[in-house]
């Protein structure tokens, strides 16, 4: 008799309510809650003091304006807008006596990994654009940038202003594809950065990580927006290359 009523109170509720085991499992469960719990709020505040860095950073730059008049200069009729165009292309620069410049063998080479690193570049297009961004989830300008130069295992620096600081600058008859074309309100204060598409005598034409857009491509010479912010033309030199 006492060996069943021992057995029948090991069993009551709160017996079992005290045993280490129950106890353990009890606030494992608990604990492992709580830090995923602490981890995705810590995530979430990193996530918003760096969206906030980024607003206050002069390497931001809201372009919502360039893409309202894209949109106007899409609605005028097709014939002013070809002679909108042909009054923006610049004019030749070689005289028709002049023998083309023959680019030696280390120029060959260059013009043909910028030529690639071009190409790799319009594959990105339609990705988002996303504060902070350096990959293939989403760019900002600079972000962009040094993710296509990665490519040709060219390291730049990170951000807009260094960018632009670093370059060597050229001006924009020489601008080839490959070469960084940078915006702002000067050249201490560059919001922006792309990276140039058109080659010798043709319209200045970038491909960038548009803030309200994504990735797209952007005729400067037809965006009276761009032209007013445009600051210059870098090339990276050879020494970066190395």
């Amino acid at each position: 008799m006492m060996i069943c009523a021992v057995l029948c109170l090991s069993f009551t509720p709160e017996l079992q309510a005290q045993t280490p085991s129950a106890g353990k499992t009890h606030s494992e469960k608990e604990l492992k809650k709580e830090r995923k719990t602490a981890k995705r709020l810590a995530k979430e505040e990193a996530r918003r003091k760096r969206e906030l860095a980024m607003l206050q950073d002069a390497d931001y730059l809201d372009d919502s304006e360039a893409q309202k008049e894209e949109r106007a200069v899409v609605n005028i009729p097709s014939r002013e807008r070809r002679v909108r165009t042909e009054r923006t292309r610049p004019e030749p620069t070689v005289k028709s006596d002049e023998k083309p410049r023959v680019r030696d063998e280390k120029e060959i080479e260059e013009y043909s990994a910028s030529f690639a690193m071009a190409t790799y570049a319009k594959s990105f297009q339609g990705v988002p654009y996303r504060m902070g961004g350096t990959d293939s989830k989403g760019f900002d300008c600079s972000g962009f940038t040094c993710y296509v130069y990665s490519h040709i295992d060219v390291p730049i620096p990170r951000t807009a202003q260094e960018q632009f600081n670093a370059c060597e600058s050229i001006s924009l008859r020489k601008a080839e594809k490959g070469d960084l074309v940078f915006f702002g309100k000067s050249k201490n204060r560059i919001s922006h950065v792309g990276l140039v598409l058109s080659g010798l005598g043709e319209n200045l034409t970038m491909i960038h990580s548009s803030s309200s857009q994504g990735i797209i491509i952007t005729n400067v010479e037809l965006s009276n927006y761009w032209k007013n912010k445009l600051m210059g033309v870098g090339r990276v030199t050879s020494a970066q290359k190395k």
